[in-house]
């Protein structure tokens, strides 16, 4: 089953739109469903049932990362160039320069530290 994605960014699985409900319905009565369009069911449940009690907004977004965080089996071209996977880039944690090149790395602990 293909998944695609529509302009307005709703989830489209085998031609039909995808709701909350209608997850949420897949993951308690259906899993094979799941298992047919994302390669990690698990991933795809752990984010519907953490937006159980999130308000409808949420509940939309949580459809979309369902599938992002589950990966679709068969993505579509529409699917493919709305979820673009972002590159990663390493960045010092926030609070703390990044070290010059050849600087040692600054540790917490040690003189000096507080």
């Amino acid at each position: 089953m293909s998944v695609e994605i529509d302009e307005s960014g709703t989830v489209i699985a085998d031609g039909r739109p995808v709701d909350y409900a209608t997850a949420y319905a897949w993951c308690v009565d259906s899993p094979e469903t799941i298992t047919e369009l994302v390669q990690d069911t698990k991933a795809f449940a752990t984010v519907i049932a953490a937006a159980e009690h999130a308000g409808p907004e949420e509940q939309a977004e949580a459809v979309r990362q369902a599938f992002v965080a589950g990966v679709p089996r068969e993505p579509g071209a529409s699917w493919t160039d709305a979820v673009r996977p972002e590159p990663v880039t390493e960045e010092p944690a926030t609070g703390e320069p990044a070290p010059a090149d050849g600087d040692p790395v600054p540790t917490s602990s040690g003189p000096g530290s507080s």
